[in-house]
């Protein structure tokens, strides 16, 4: 199986969000809870490959790692929570 990364304006969205998840926790679940029922409904309609569901997780969790080490290296609270 070959992931593309970024292969998309989506992706950019993805990141940012992944980004954004370091500050709300809560938008973590919301981004994986939609993700997995658009592939599910997607996927019945043969219109999203397993391939491009992994790619749009690991671009929510590459944001999210380096948001996750700029506040660590900058000491910027992590959360709000």
């Amino acid at each position: 199986m070959r992931v593309e990364l970024f292969d998309d304006y989506k992706s950019v969205g993805h990141a940012l969000l992944g980004a954004a998840s370091t500050i709300a926790p809560a938008l973590s679940i919301v981004f994986f809870g939609y993700e997995l029922i658009e592939f599910c409904i997607k996927q019945k309609k043969k219109k999203e490959k397993v391939c491009e569901f992994v790619g749009d997780l690991f671009e929510f969790l590459i944001g999210a790692g380096l948001a996750a080490l700029f506040t660590a290296c900058s000491g910027f609270p992590a959360c709000i929570c």
